[in-house]
């Protein structure tokens, strides 16, 4: 969109091209222009999708599997952990295969 700006290609033209609003288009050429492309497409505080996981969740996911084991086993399965916490084998997969359980140091 910047660049069919920079070309001349007015706003009502690029919105259609970009299938947004006009309103949308003037918006973010008046971003481009008092910004530059700093924080270009960072989404501002308050906007966007919202955590799925509660970070409470995502805590006793991490404390269990890294302080704990369960009775009888050597470590922790997606099915098992979903069950002590409540929450999806799926969620708990999201939880272990993020970050959050692979920081080091």
């Amino acid at each position: 969109m910047l660049l069919d700006a920079a070309a001349g290609v007015p706003n009502t033209a690029i919105a259609s091209r970009h299938q947004v609003t006009a309103v949308s288009v003037r918006k973010w050429r008046a971003q481009f222009q008092q910004q530059g492309l700093t924080d270009w497409g960072k989404v501002a505080p308050g906007r966007g999708r919202k955590p799925s996981i509660p970070a409470e969740t995502i805590a006793r996911i991490v404390e269990l599997t890294t302080t704990t084991r369960p009775a009888g086993h050597t470590h922790w399965s997606s099915r098992r952990m979903a069950e002590q916490v409540g929450v999806s084998k799926d969620t708990v997969q999201r939880v272990w295969s993020s970050s959050v359980c692979n920081r080091t140091g």
